[in-house]
């Protein structure tokens, strides 16, 4: 690789994943938030048990990644930021850090592997394929325990220093991979296997991989027993919640073929194509490398588990652009020439450009419909005010459930009233000029009701342009429950949708 290549690298894939971070408001799953950051609170002071979801009551949520969320805003805390999109912001920057240091450190491991006029696309892939820089940033299970086995994998296949130290290094990240999502036990299982049947790892070896596991096990029962304040070992209890007692399913199942469409077409049908194409090819041609060992086994046993979604395919999606070089490698030497020039190439632009589209409009987009987003603007523009909702559109609340108050973002300036009240002719309730409208952007009844008031849109939990370039990648398809906020100030502000 050229100076002036990895010059440009060097300052292209930074970028991207900062402004991803710093862009990327909110949280992709609930789970994120309000299972991660609100059971931080218990031990930060902005929570009770009774303010936290009933995964706290079954006590099946390990406290590592709480605590680690608690101890970096301490941090953040000491340095004077004790604003809370600033800490959730600095989660996701640390994050995006700690992302970038082990793809980097998968690529030089298995650059040896890859021919030399693919190694620029290699790098690029693994950095920029359009959805990992948004996966990357979030503080999330799965992105941590996708990151920990990555860098386990990276590791295992390419240093030298295999000492009992290093041994017992790689046995802390699997117990971390565990720890962070207790669903990674398979893939490690795939690589303890594969250490056995291909590398024929001595006893020793292994059992100073195993004992770095248990280390970090042990650790985190007396942490989470600490936590929860009662001698307890979570994961037994997780696999009993959501596998022997299914409680998992009560979210919803899907038919065993769920990851195998969800491959295919998530990433776009043309990229998934070539995504599923190229897992088939490197299964057949590979099934001696570390990352089979990892996938195989995790999709079989996931794709069995009746209660499925997008989000547990994020910890191995790290390894699909090793799998597409690879699988790009075995084409026969015989179609090269015309047959790649004619079929592959014009392909692979038209790939270029989705992915490129797609890593712009990630670069800014907020995570999930923007309500974490909308509660951050308001917070930036508007001191005290009175917020009228309607039909549930209260960015404070995800409805009645317990536990699914985001109290991390509480605002005590902002006065949440019922915009109904407003509309029932026998009240005496009253919009007043310097009063804020926030409703769905399907409430277009209730929106044309203030229109009438004389209020004008001010701002979208999503912008258009987002929302008109998602509509091909449906990274969010229900843009029905985006924010629209209203205001007689709009135009003050000198703010663009």
């Amino acid at each position: 690789m050229s100076f002036n290549k990895r010059t440009l690298f060097f300052l292209l894939i930074p970028a991207v994943y900062l402004l991803t971070a710093i862009n990327s408001i909110g949280y992709h799953h609930p789970d994120e938030h309000y299972q991660i950051v609100e059971f931080a609170g218990l031990k930060g002071g902005w929570n009770t048990g009774e303010d936290l979801a009933w995964e706290y009551d079954a006590q099946i949520r390990p406290a590592l990644q709480p605590m680690l969320a608690l101890a970096v805003f301490k941090v953040l805390n000491g340095v004077g930021i004790t604003d809370p999109f600033q800490l959730s912001a600095g989660l996701r920057i640390l994050t995006a850090i700690f992302a970038v240091f082990c793809i980097g450190r998968f690529v030089r491991s298995f650059l040896p592997v890859v021919k030399e006029s693919n190694r620029t696309a290699f790098v690029l892939l693994s950095f920029l394929l359009w959805f990992l820089p948004a996966i990357s940033v979030r503080f999330s299970s799965e992105t941590y325990a996708g990151l920990t086995l990555l860098l386990s994998v990276a590791l295992l296949n390419f240093s030298k220093k295999q000492n009992a130290l290093f041994y017992t290094g790689i046995g802390i990240l699997w117990g971390l991979c565990f720890e962070f999502r207790y669903q990674m036990a398979i893939p490690v299982a795939g690589l303890l296997f594969w250490l056995i049947i291909f590398k024929k790892e001595k006893l020793s070896r292994l059992f100073y991989l195993l004992s770095g596991g248990i280390f970090v096990v042990v650790c985190c029962f007396l942490l989470d027993s600490w936590y929860y304040g009662d001698w307890v070992f979570v994961p037994w209890n997780y696999f009993k919640s959501n596998i022997i007692d299914n409680v998992a399913s009560h979210f919803g199942v899907s038919p065993w073929y769920f990851y195998l469409e969800a491959i295919l077409n998530r990433p776009t049908p043309l990229i998934g194509l070539l995504i599923l194409g190229a897992l088939i090819i490197f299964l057949f041609r590979n099934y001696r490398n570390p990352v089979a060992w990892c996938m195989v086994p995790y999709l079989l046993v996931h794709s069995l588990i009746p209660h499925k979604e997008l989000r547990f395919l994020f910890p191995i999606a790290y390894f699909v652009p090793l799998i597409l070089i690879l699988a790009f490698q075995a084409i026969p030497e015989k179609w090269d020439g015309q047959i790649k020039k004619a079929v592959f190439y014009p392909v692979f632009a038209v790939a270029i450009l989705i992915n490129t589209g797609g890593i712009i409009m990630l670069s800014f987009k907020p995570a999930l419909n923007g309500n974490i987003a909308m509660l951050q603007y308001i917070k930036k523009y508007y001191n005290e005010v009175d917020l009228f909702t309607s039909a549930g559109s209260n960015p404070y609340t995800l409805g009645n459930i317990k536990g699914l108050t985001p109290r991390f973002y509480a605002n005590d300036k902002v006065k949440v009233k019922n915009l109904s009240e407003v509309m029932n002719p026998r009240t005496k309730e009253k919009l007043h000029d310097n009063d804020l409208v926030l409703l769905w952007a399907f409430s277009s009844y209730e929106r044309k009701y203030v229109e009438q008031l004389g209020f004008k849109e001010e701002h979208r939990s999503i912008p258009l342009w987002i929302e008109k370039i998602d509509r091909f990648y449906k990274v969010f398809t229900n843009y029905d429950y985006t924010f629209v906020l209203y205001s007689k100030k709009s135009g003050e502000l000198g703010i663009e949708n």
